[in-house]
């Protein structure tokens, strides 16, 4: 959870009462307005309010990360020792604020330092368009040694070209980094990208995302020089928009430093929708990615891609062997739109139909053992292009059959569990009504898989992920 520094308790009640109400992200209404370190000694408790009565607070927030992670940084006064255990993460607010925290980093009054194993690095969007501040990261930079304890750093919405270089000269904080995230961050060339990951040799999880497309200079591969990733790194997962993770110069780009580095990963995550391009050869373009995979063989053990239709799913398999990726236990498939109407009857979109040319072009697997896939559930709109992009009932039920068919035969012999994530998409989670419809509805439609046992539905509310917030609920083939 993270805290702002704040003037009284007030704003703390505030923040309980948003949260117990709203059940959502929790934005304090009014964060210290701190013209100066003097202003700290200012962030003592009021009278009106006991520390009992503070702790009690802080005591109800404990399962609330993302409240906790906004107060973070509070003087000693706030709460006793025995409460710092509770604040794990700390994130560095807008642009326009970071140089007084940077004094707060300062002050003796400072604690939970030692705590902290986390730091999220956020700017404003707009601020960074229309005001581009590259000494952002030079000003945290002298700070960051002090934070003995951070294993994950989140860098997310930095849409411009920053200086990372107080950052890479930091190696006794970027040598404890084990896991990063890369949200909207820009770098000028891709050997400015190596040049940043090359400085975090204790990585083993690398998360990037870029929710408004990418317009790096990606497309020259720097043969003059002998950097390498981290060989602890285990997962990867790229998301980006309007860029195939898989086809695309970047990623090319990516796929041959891995190589070059003897990375082998265990698990990839390819949340962007994989289309292969028409307009380019795809043997050419998916040479990287396939010698990659090839080189990863068995060690690969977990693997998501998702296809945006049956024309990339059979280019992929016809330019891409992965007869050598005999290790693969977990297969994530996709997400498909479930919607429902005010009768409660389902209807999938145009997109599910992907899902059996999938199966059936999947080579055998003889180690898989769970696939999953989502299933976004969200009411149909009469009036939107959902309701003309809906599977029609006859298509619907022949790719269930095959589905159920391919599930269930002898090319997955080693498959324990078929696993269908419900997401309710919107504010209202799954009740009763709609879990008890849905579970029904996947039974009805894979009664082999049912028999056998291998069916689960799990439920679970769409979450807003801190580092990626893409919204890719419409499938449209």
């Amino acid at each position: 959870m993270t805290l702002y520094v704040i003037k009284d308790g007030t704003d703390i009640m505030a923040a309980c009462t948003r949260t117990q109400d709203d059940r959502k992200r929790v934005k304090l209404t009014a964060p210290v307005n701190l013209e100066g370190p003097e202003e700290i000694n200012s962030t003592k408790p009021s009278r009106g309010l006991p520390l009992e009565m503070v702790e009690i607070i802080i005591d109800c927030l404990h399962n609330n990360r993302e409240t906790l992670a906004s107060i973070a940084l509070v003087c000693r006064a706030w709460v006793s020792r025995s409460r710092y255990h509770m604040f794990k993460a700390l994130q560095v607010p807008k642009g326009q604020k970071l140089s007084k925290i940077c004094d707060i980093l300062t002050d003796k009054q400072c604690t939970f330092l030692s705590s902290v194993q986390e730091l999220h690095i956020e700017a404003s969007q707009d601020a960074c368009r229309s005001k581009p501040s590259p000494e952002y990261m030079d000003l945290l930079g002298p700070h960051l040694p002090k934070l003995k304890s951070v294993k994950k750093l989140h860098v997310s919405a930095l849409y411009l070209h920053m200086s990372w270089q107080a950052v890479v000269d930091t190696t006794s904080f970027t040598s404890r980094i084990t896991e990063l995230s890369l949200c909207s961050v820009h770098f000028a060339s891709f050997k400015e990208w190596m040049e940043v990951l090359k400085s975090f040799q204790s990585l083993t999880t690398l998360r990037y995302g870029d929710s408004h497309g990418s317009n790096w200079s990606m497309s020259v591969f720097p043969s003059d020089i002998d950097w390498k990733l981290s060989p602890a790194l285990r997962l990867l997962e790229i998301e980006t928009y309007g860029m195939c993770p898989i086809q695309r110069n970047w990623s090319q780009n990516m796929w041959l430093w891995l190589r070059q580095s003897q990375v082998r990963l265990a698990t990839l995550v390819l949340s962007s929708l994989v289309c292969i391009d028409t307009a380019i050869d795809p043997g050419e373009a998916l040479t990287e990615f396939s010698q990659y995979l090839r080189f990863l063989g068995p060690s690969l053990k977990k693997l998501k891609m998702d296809f945006k239709d049956k024309h990339s799913i059979s280019q992929f398999f016809n330019h891409v062997a992965m007869t050598s990726n005999t290790g693969i236990q977990e297969w994530d498939l996709s997400e498909y739109c479930l919607y429902y109407d005010e009768d409660y009857t389902m209807s999938l979109a145009y997109h599910f139909l992907t899902l059996p040319k999938l199966l059936s072009l999947l080579p055998p697997q003889v180690s898989l053992s769970r696939i999953s896939f989502d299933l976004i559930v969200a009411p149909v709109d009469y009036e939107s292009v959902e309701f003309f992009n809906c599977v029609d009932q006859e298509d619907g039920d022949t790719a269930w059959k095959l589905v159920d068919a391919l599930l269930t035969s002898p090319s997955f012999p080693a498959l324990r569990e078929v696993v269908a994530n419900a997401v309710m998409d919107g504010e209202h989670g799954l009740d009763s009504l709609h879990s008890l419809g849905i579970a029904k509805f996947l039974s009805q439609r894979l009664p082999r898989c049912q028999e056998r046992g291998l069916l689960r539905c799990n439920h679970k509310q769409k979450s807003d992920r801190s580092c990626i917030r893409i919204q890719n609920l419409i499938r449209m083939s």
